[in-house]
């Protein structure tokens, strides 16, 4: 995509203000139609930044992984060392243009690291498009609701770096 700009933010700081700073160093001009005014970057810290003609187009928030880790939000299990994709966004009209995984691609280039995801089970496009991305399955986690029920099934997937 032509005009493509990635940036990178390491978030040392839960109250950090990226779009302030963003702005303040002449980076964006604005935050995208609002794209990071409701941000959830549960624990990251790193945040990758798009942008196109100094608007925000998207982000994809990482968090490092040592060893053996808990994934919070689904419950299950990381067996290995590497970045951990925790959320992706890009505008409606960026969208299958590549931006996402030109976001994915910096940072894995940058510290040469395997790359780990999880994606539900019923997301078929979103399998898809990380298979497409070469993200292999490894795993699954199926998460019991209060009543012994399961809810939520996910596949855990990696790109390793090569």
């Amino acid at each position: 995509m032509d005009n493509l700009e990635i940036y990178e933010i390491v978030i040392a700081d839960r109250d950090f203000k990226i779009c302030e700073t963003l702005m303040n160093e002449n980076i964006v001009k604005n935050d995208g139609k609002g794209i990071l005014s409701e941000i959830a970057i549960y624990d990251a810290e790193i945040l990758i930044v798009a942008s196109v003609e100094k608007e925000i187009i998207g982000y994809c928030a990482f968090s490092r992984i040592y060893d053996y880790v808990q994934i919070g939000n689904v419950g299950g299990v990381l067996p290995h060392e590497g970045f951990y994709i925790e959320q992706i966004l890009v505008l409606k009209e960026y969208q299958r243009k590549g931006v996402a995984f030109a976001m994915v691609d910096f940072l894995q280039k940058k510290y040469q690291e395997d790359l780990f995801s999880h994606v539900s089970i019923k997301n078929k496009k979103s399998i898809l498009m990380h298979i497409k991305h070469n993200f292999q399955p490894i795993d699954f986690y199926m998460n019991e609701n209060f009543y012994g029920i399961t809810d939520y099934v996910s596949l855990f997937m990696k790109r390793s770096y090569t």
